[in-house]
């Protein structure tokens, strides 16, 4: 049986660049370090600092004795 781990990342877009731009940014460097893009939520409102933004969810494989390493943290 595969096990993943998974992360999220709150996309908030800087008015002066193309968003289309920071969404090829974001899903190119996610991509690099081995995340797959499992869905997308948007557009929601952050709040009057962050104005509009976009949710990624992502997932990569852990080796067979690789641990979780978010579960393995103290919180």
């Amino acid at each position: 049986m595969q096990r993943y781990e998974y992360d999220i990342e709150l996309q908030t877009y800087d008015p002066k660049i193309d968003g289309v731009a920071q969404d090829i940014h974001t899903l190119n460097v996610r991509g690099n370090q081995g995340w797959q893009l499992v869905s997308v939520c948007g557009p929601k409102d952050a709040g009057k600092f962050h104005g509009v933004c976009w949710y990624y969810f992502f997932q990569r494989p852990l080796a067979q004795d690789q641990i979780n390493s978010f579960l393995e943290q103290d919180l």
